[in-house]
């Protein structure tokens, strides 16, 4: 018995996977008027032929023998029926034969082979019964010819206890599709595989047409018939989706029904959009993204194709109109209007409305504010320390202008006197013990000239608040005391400056032509540090000369950096220095250069604000090169030149040059670039610079002879932050992959200068930690790598000054590089951020970057499939139906990828088929790329996601 129930099981797979149970391909009887045939080729099995009742009259002969080749067909009868028991008997019974001989019968396992059991009959045995018994191979399909005797032809009847019934057809819901479709939409309906099924009969609403055919009414041959495409008719209104499964012999399944409405979609209106002058050009964000560049009122409308599979409108009022502003500066030459290089704008003036809005100036003055109505009042929040006067106290908003809104502060002026003298007995005040010193330039920021007199005394007349008094010292003096000092017009006196003696001073030279003695030929050595026996410190100058203070007679000094042979090793200090001080002699040991160029944007690049490029270029070996210059290439739009330091020999309309001159053994020099970026630029918008630095004959190592910085046009940011480049990599990349480069920004946002900065950075495991390297900082700085990955950086006695006064000089930067860890797979990031300490207060924690493993890199485009993809509908809410013209051969994946080629999602299609869903419920509103890989084919579609409001999901 059970292996009985094992063999109908399999006869049960073998017809759901094939239709057909015989390896003879004998077919599934529809009906049992098709169970009798003329020809062997003709026969069906499938319905039952226990009781069958027929006749041998009408039927002709294919002219073959059977029964051992002794008897010769002539006018058989052929039935196909499955065993079902073993042995087998089938009998045959006869009546009102004609001749009076009866019938003969025999079983074959097909068509054209030699029967396996046969009843020859007699001749006048028209009253005898025929019947075979056989070894039957339960659940296969046997064929059963009944033959007239002697071409006799008779009634009969079939006994064939042990045949088996097909078995029923098996299936059920539900119907999978939209309950709710739109008048003429084309959607798709399916039900899960049924099982022993013919065909599937579906029925759609009155006025649909399936499959295009134009009834409403289909039989769908199995197996393809579970899925049909529904048109429906152009009528609102609430009908059935139904489905059945036939199976042979006029068998059903019961009918599945699903209730479908179809509805029109309601024009969705969204909120109104306003943009203002930095936010264009906008595109809008939905198709055909209408793109706003100008100000005004824009009307805009979309005309959708909805997830319902129908027309959806879309509609957006969106208005583009400036923004109030204005600008607040110190009006110091009296004319209530700003004039640049005389004025000074005000940055970090708090400006406030009568509505509520605030606002903040920027390095240049400039404040901006959202709309606002006719007659809000704009105010300064507060005046600046010594204002005298503010015209106009207030601004009245009027419609239609929104860039006259300027605050002129007119800053209190006084006199300024003090004293300049070598403050002999180190004491802080002057007394009789000091000595003046006359003859010294005492000068303003603002441009203000005077010297001291034979007292040392010096004043100014009348002095603005902002200026500030500086000196520089003698050669042979330094300052005891602050070299610049802040006028503040309620006190008139007391600013003075203390000197003292220098005990020990020399210079440092390079030995450029190496003749191992000072000669015409060699330069003085800038910035090199010197110590001395007893912990003093000192660093050359410009020209190469350095001093040291309170040096007694017998101390030593000696050379610190950087790290070439120094001629002598150290000198010994005398009470009175040598004509011309203690010299050295720095010696080049390398005879090939190797330059390098590293740039680094201090702030983002924001829409009508300014930023700083700073250009970094080293000389990387201990040997000097002469004639190096520098290029530096810009967008020429949005992004303007406003002025650089050094000035470049050659300003053009979107590049810059400079001739350096010769560079020293490992010489750096940094040139700052201010660009401002255009008011009205789009934000996200690619901004590319290059730097170039000469010569590159020789060198050593020519790819760090260029930099690229590719950075976008951003919004508001945070001053300390973290960036990354690449963003995005490929595996084709990772292969020659380039190191990644990290830049750490950080501002002293407090009210004090910060002595120290410390950052530490814990780098990804992904990261090759031995392949790091310092690339460019704004200040000298250390740095190490320690066992666990962590990366610190220190910049000792920084003295970063603060962003209340001195904003500009309060930012700084550290750039380093590290290569990735290869083998890194698609899909991977590489994250990172850092910790920046300000002297003893808290961390402050960066933004986390990552380098991400994607498929493409935004922006560009994939190849295209070798045939058509289709999706539909495009754009999607919830689902995408994905169909393409061959049946695939392998298993295979569809993807999703996001504008930035990361996947998004991915379905895996089976082998054998032509269509398949993808859920997009859970995607954020965008574009993809679909990407379809299965056995050699290769498609690829750009589809959308949108999810309107107004619609309901199923």
């Amino acid at each position: 018995m059970a292996k009985s129930l094992q063999l109908f099981s399999l006869f049960v797979f073998l017809y759901i996977a094939s239709g057909t149970l015989s390896a003879q391909s004998v077919p599934v009887c529809s009906n049992s008027s098709q169970l009798a045939a003329d020809f062997c080729a003709d026969a069906c099995y499938g319905c039952q032929i226990n009781g069958y009742q027929g006749s041998t009259s009408g039927f002709t002969s294919e002219g073959n023998s059977f029964c051992s080749g002794l008897i010769a067909e002539s006018n058989s009868v052929w039935h196909g029926f499955i065993a079902g028991t073993s042995p087998m008997t089938i009998g045959v019974s006869n009546t009102n034969c004609m001749q009076g001989d009866g019938l003969q019968i025999a079983v074959f396992t097909g068509c054209g082979g030699t029967e396996i059991a046969c009843d020859p009959g007699t001749s006048g045995g028209a009253s005898s019964s025929r019947s075979v018994t056989f070894a039957a191979v339960i659940g296969e399909v046997y064929l059963l010819m009944v033959n007239g005797n002697n071409g006799d032809i008779c009634n009969y009847q079939i006994t064939a206890n042990g045949a088996q019934l097909l078995p029923p057809p098996i299936g059920t819901g539900p119907i999978n599709g939209l309950s709710q479709v739109c008048p003429g939409a084309l959607t798709h309906y399916s039900v899960s595989p049924f099982s022993n099924v013919f065909d599937y009969e579906w029925r759609a609403p009155a006025g649909a047409s399936i499959n295009e055919s134009g009834q409403n009414v289909l039989v769908v041959p199995s197996p393809g018939g579970q899925v049909v495409n529904i048109t429906f008719g152009n009528t609102p209104g609430t009908g059935q989706v139904t489905v059945k499964g036939l199976g042979g012999c006029g068998a059903a399944t019961s009918t599945i029904a699903k209730t479908v409405q179809v509805v029109a979609i309601p024009p969705n209106t969204l909120p109104t959009l306003t943009l203002y002058p930095e936010d264009l050009p906008y595109y809008w964000e939905i198709e055909p993204f209408t793109p706003v560049t100008n100000t005004g009122t824009y009307q805009l409308t979309s005309v959708l194709t909805s997830w319902l599979g129908c027309d959806s409108i879309v509609r957006q009022t969106v208005i583009a109109q400036p923004r109030p502003s204005g600008r607040v500066f110190w009006d110091l030459n009296g004319n209530n209007v700003y004039n640049a290089g005389t004025d000074i704008p005000v940055e970090g003036q708090n400006m406030v409305t009568s509505t509520g809005q605030m606002s903040v100036t920027d390095e240049e003055g400039m404040y901006l504010l959202n709309s606002l109505p006719a007659g809000a009042q704009i105010n300064l929040n507060g005046l600046p320390n010594f204002t005298a006067t503010v015209n106009p106290a207030s601004h009245i908003f009027q419609t239609g202008v929104y860039n006259i809104y300027h605050f002129a502060l007119r800053p209190q002026r006084g006199p300024a006197s003090g004293r300049v003298y070598i403050d002999n007995d180190q004491n802080g005040a002057f007394n009789a013990g000091d000595t003046p010193v006359n003859n010294v330039a005492v000068n303003s920021v603002l441009g203000a000239q005077t010297v001291t007199d034979v007292n040392g005394n010096f004043q100014f007349t009348d002095m603005p608040y902002l200026d500030r008094i500086a000196i520089t010292a003698p050669q042979d003096l330094e300052l005891a005391s602050a070299g610049e000092l802040e006028f503040i017009p309620t006190v008139n006196t007391g600013y003075d400056f203390r000197l003292r003696q220098k005990s020990a001073f020399g210079k440092v030279w390079w030995d450029i032509d190496q003749s191992n003695t000072i000669s015409p030929g060699d330069i003085p050595a800038a910035n090199i540090s010197l110590t001395s026996a007893s912990g003093s410190t000192a660093l050359t100058n410009s020209t190469g000369v350095f001093y040291f203070s309170g040096l007694m007679a017998g101390d030593t000094i000696r050379v610190t950096s950087p790290g070439v042979p120094v001629l002598p090793g150290f000198q010994v200090t005398d009470a009175v220095a040598p004509p011309g001080g203690y010299a050295f002699l720095l010696i080049p040991t390398s005879s090939a250069p190797d330059l390098s160029i590293d740039m680094t944007n201090l702030t983002v690049f924001r829409p009508g604000f300014n930023t700083k490029v700073i250009i970094t270029v080293k000389n990387e070996q201990p040997v000097y090169v002469p004639n190096t210059a520098v290029a530096f290439h810009f967008p020429g739009i949005p992004v303007s030149f406003l002025s650089a330091l050094p000035a470049p020999g050659y300003v053009g309309t979107d590049s810059l040059h400079w001739s350096l001159g010769g560079l020293l053994p490992y010489e750096t020099r940094q040139l700052q670039v201010v660009l401002r970026t255009q008011p009205g630029t789009a934000l996200n918008a690619v901004l590319n610079f290059f730097g170039w630095v000469y010569p590159v004959a020789g060198d050593i190592y020519p790819p760090n002879n260029t930099d690229m910085l590719i950075t976008q046009v951003l919004g508001s940011y945070d001053p300390n932050d973290k960036q990354v480049d690449p963003e995005y990599i490929t595996p084709a990349m990772l292969s020659n992959a380039p190191p990644f480069e990290y830049t750490i920004r950080f501002q002293n946002t407090g009210n004090y200068p910060a002595d120290h900065v410390i950052i530490t950075d814990t780098l990804s495991q992904l990261l090759d930690w031995n392949t790091v390297r310092l690339l460019s900082s704004s200040h000298p700085c250390t740095w190490t790598v320690g066992a666990t990955g962590v990366l610190k950086v220190q910049f000792p006695n920084i003295m970063l000054l603060d962003s209340v006064n001195n904003e500009p000089a309060s930012h700084g930067f550290v750039k380093f590089s590290a290569n990735p860890q290869p083998g890194l797979s698609l899909g991977l990031s590489v994250e990172n951020n850092c910790d920046i300490f300000f002297d003893f207060n808290p961390p402050i924690r960066t933004n986390t970057v990552k380098t991400q493993v994607v498929y493409f890199l935004p922006g560009t485009s994939i190849p295209p499939g070798n045939k058509v993809l289709s999706a539909r509908p495009n754009p999607a809410s919830f689902r995408i139906t994905f169909s393409w013209p061959d049946l695939t051969v392998a298993e295979g994946l569809i993807t999703l990828y996001n504008m930035s080629g990361i996947a998004a999602t991915s379905v895996v299609i089976p082998q054998g088929v032509n269509i398949v869903q993808v859920n997009t419920a859970f995607l954020p509103d965008g574009l993809y790329q679909a990407v379809f890989e299965a056995g050699g084919l290769f498609y690829t579609k750009r589809v959308a996601v949108l999810k309107d409001g107004s619609i309901r999901r199923e």
